[in-house]
């Protein structure tokens, strides 16, 4: 008889955990079958409402901890390890603990209350899907929900695409969620919930429609060469997409700047947006130092798809009486798509640029000319002798009277169209799409060279 205990086992963990891999590696007694890490981002102290069924363990010795009917439970770490607090029981682990489904099921979830960041709840209280682990970290636990791909994305869809939006749309942008994070897992164990990953909110977020876009392309992702890759997304193209290496300065054999009319959605309110940034931000950015003043910005050259690719910078030194021009693509700015944080935080890297300071001047020979700043001419005085000007203001007389004269720019304005890095899938253009009766598919094929639309399992 008792030979057969060893298979009864085995038989009764297949039952509870369909999925069952006894060498997960994410402390759980079991793997999902498309495994996702998110890393949760709480307080030092927070606690837990379980809803469904669970079992908590012990990860130091892997001891099961019973719950008896409790589904509070609440976490901290002192002194290096994790303390767990379930009604009147107290338990200490220097490896911390996993709390998962017993039986995976829809129905399961937990609520933690204490989030460090509660977008999308007014009271640090999100709930999620899964299980996790609570582990010691630095300062305070790590905590990682553990769950499977489509649950992922149910908590992720809606937080990057609104859920109202056409569900072709919202199936496309699905498709693009799962092979972004698919990419991401291969070179992290474990995502974040922010925008260094995809933003994650959990069930909190979750909408019926973002449900239902997710579950009906559920396995499904972009391909190249037969591989799932990196579906780079983003809110509005501007009218039209750029090359990869025309953002990042790398290539990506199915990026390329293909035209986007269907961007122009009339709800899409990410054309002819103005940005005017102090002249003093910029220099900060540029790592002027205290002898040079930054005169004038000017678009030199653009990519495919418009987005500024050589911007130079006119500058004069104090110190040399030069006035000088500098490129700043390749030194201040890596790649275009830099632009947008070099200059303050603008939309996209699809602009124009002028300043606050305009001025005509006579020159030597006679002949007016315009200028965008005054620092660094030569000025004949009075008394007939020449200096450069480098006041900000400088005391001009007219038939009036006098005033003064502002020498250089304060502001310099940035116009121009679209939102993001506008490298792959436009979230406004595959709206347009989408009204237009395209298919998730084919909105996918369009913004993806050389894709296939694969489900994968």
């Amino acid at each position: 008889m008792k030979k057969w205990m060893p298979f009864l086992l085995m038989l009764t963990c297949m039952i509870l955990f369909p999925s069952a891999s006894f060498a997960a590696s994410s402390g759980l007694p079991f793997s999902y079958k498309t495994e996702v890490k998110v890393r949760l981002l709480q307080k030092p102290a927070f606690s837990a409402t379980l809803t469904g069924t669970y079992s908590v363990m012990d990860l130091n010795g892997n001891a099961i901890i019973p719950l008896n009917g409790q589904t509070a439970l609440s976490f901290q770490q002192q002194n290096g390890q994790i303390t767990l607090t379930s009604g009147t029981e107290v338990f200490t682990s220097p490896a911390g603990f996993a709390v998962y489904e017993t039986t995976v099921s829809d129905q399961n979830a937990f609520k933690l209350t204490g989030m460090e960041t509660a977008s999308g709840s007014t009271d640090g209280t999100m709930t999620f899907r899964g299980s996790f682990t609570v582990k010691p970290g630095k300062d305070r636990p790590l905590v990682l929900n553990v769950l499977d791909m489509e649950n992922y994305l149910k908590g992720v869809v809606p937080s990057e695409m609104p859920a109202s939006w056409h569900t072709e749309a919202v199936k496309a942008q699905a498709v693009a969620a799962r092979g972004y994070a698919y990419t991401d897992l291969e070179k992290s164990n474990v995502l974040e919930m922010t925008t260094i990953h995809q933003v994650y909110l959990g069930k909190t977020k979750e909408h019926a429609n973002s449900n239902k876009a997710v579950m009906d392309t559920a396995g499904v992702y972009v391909t190249y060469n037969g591989k799932p890759v990196k579906t780079y997304f983003y809110s509005s193209s501007g009218g039209k997409t750029e090359h990869a290496e025309d953002v990042w300065g790398n290539a990506v054999p199915y990026i390329h700047s293909v035209q986007d009319n269907f961007d122009r959605h009339p709800g899409n309110t990410h054309y002819g947006w103005e940005k005017s940034v102090p002249t003093s931000t910029i220099a900060q950015k540029l790592q002027l130092p205290s002898t040079q003043m930054l005169l004038g910005l000017q678009v030199a050259t653009r990519t495919e798809g418009g987005n500024a690719k050589q911007v130079t910078a006119t500058i004069y030194d104090k110190s040399s009486k030069q006035t000088s021009t500098k490129e700043l693509l390749g030194t201040s700015a890596k790649y275009p798509d830099a632009y947008r944080s070099l200059f303050g935080g603008l939309k996209s890297s699809k602009f124009s640029v002028s300043s606050n300071s305009s001025s005509s001047i006579m020159n030597g020979s006679g002949a007016t000319e315009k200028t965008g700043h005054l620092i660094g001419y030569k000025i004949q005085k009075a008394d007939g002798t020449t200096e450069y000007i480098e006041d900000i203001n400088i005391q001009v007389r007219t038939k009036e009277g006098s005033s003064l004269l502002p020498t250089y720019p304060t502001n310099f304005s940035f116009k121009g169209d679209g939102y993001g890095h506008r490298t792959g899938l436009s979230q406004w253009g595959a709206r347009g799409m989408a009204e237009a009766g395209h298919s998730y598919d084919a909105i996918l094929k369009h913004y993806y060279t050389g894709i296939e639309v694969k489900k994968l399992y």
